[in-house]
């Protein structure tokens, strides 16, 4: 039996729109002792996975088992203890840092924290496709959904999701009311209803990754709302 089994997991959330299906028919074993990456583009699952595992979010279908326990059968008292840094994932965390030979961290900040618990660890933050993005370098190929909009523009790409600082977003929109702002990315987790809408504010939904080049050509420049919290600082931690 390994430490972590998923079956047939899927995850799917409501909006008013619809659903966005964020996980299907995901299948997983991870042995006692081993050491796993979950890879993919932006939107692809892989926070959503993450979240299931750690209880933090209910899957539509499927099962999740760690150490045998089904995080299924437990109720919200018991789910609450896997939130906010729970006891049994730190014991695990340890058992892991004594296991491992090499440890890599996704930012700095997680760097900072885990530095000083394992000999061999190493930060190994978000990077950039240099090549892919080199294209936005021609300032004239600019993309056909945004063509139209007036100079200048503030832009993002990514998920739209509950890190976004929406507030933040509304209020630049409103103090610079000749910036175009605009949105490349799929709204996942929240309701498209709770996005503000202004004048100048354009949702442009998820874009192929070939085209997302395009998209930066003439933006300028390219910001993270992401809402400033504790978890999001070790998470998508930039520097």
């Amino acid at each position: 039996m390994g430490v972590l089994e998923i079956r047939n997991l899927s995850a799917t959330f409501r909006l008013k729109d619809g659903g966005v299906h964020a996980l299907r028919g995901v299948d997983l074993d991870v042995a006692a002792g081993s050491s796993v990456s979950v890879v993919g583009p932006s939107g692809s699952g892989k926070s959503t996975l993450l979240a299931v595992i750690g209880g933090i979010e209910r899957p539509t279908s499927g099962s999740v088992r760690i150490d045998g326990q089904d995080l299924g059968g437990l109720g919200e008292d018991e789910l609450a203890a896997f939130r906010g840094a729970p006891k049994q994932l730190v014991q695990r965390e340890n058992a892991l840092l004594k296991l491992a030979d090499l440890v890599f961290t996704g930012g700095p900040s997680l760097y900072r924290a885990k530095r000083d618990r394992h000999p061999q660890v190493h930060c190994f933050p978000s990077s950039v496709d240099a090549a892919h993005f080199h294209q936005a370098l021609q300032r004239c190929n600019d993309h056909p959904l945004q063509r139209s909009l007036a100079q200048p523009r503030l832009g993002y790409y990514g998920v739209i999701d509950e890190r976004i600082d929406l507030e933040l977003l509304a209020a630049v929109a409103d103090a610079t009311p000749h910036w175009q702002v605009c949105m490349v990315g799929p709204h996942v987790k929240i309701d498209p209803s709770s996005l503000p809408r202004r004048p100048n504010i354009h949702y442009f939904g998820q874009q192929p990754y070939e085209a997302l080049p395009r998209f930066v050509a003439v933006l300028f420049p390219i910001f993270m709302w992401l809402a400033i919290v504790c978890e999001e600082r070790r998470i998508t931690d930039a520097g």
